[in-house]
């Protein structure tokens, strides 16, 4: 996650995260869907011309997506405990 981004992306709620990422996908914005994700633009511009091949790069895209998916889950469970306990 990117300085300036990084606070709006925390903000959002998984699903809308997740939303956002398909849309990316849909409009074939390449360098935008690196950039939620922390990948390499070029190699990521690459795998989407590629028909999103799950080995090789696409692997390491897949393991940013659980990465992110893993770490809403852990935001989600905290937050619950907060208010929870609050």
């Amino acid at each position: 996650m990117h300085g300036k981004g990084e606070a709006h992306e925390l903000s959002r709620s998984a699903p809308a995260q997740l939303h956002h990422l398909r849309s990316l996908v849909q409009q074939a914005d390449a360098e935008s869907f690196a950039k939620e994700l922390n990948l390499d633009p070029h190699r990521t511009r690459q795998w989407f011309k590629q028909g999103f091949p799950h080995e090789g790069y696409g692997a390491e895209v897949i393991n940013a997506l659980g990465a992110l998916v893993l770490m809403r889950i852990v935001a989600t469970t905290r937050d619950r405990e907060e208010h929870a306990h609050g």
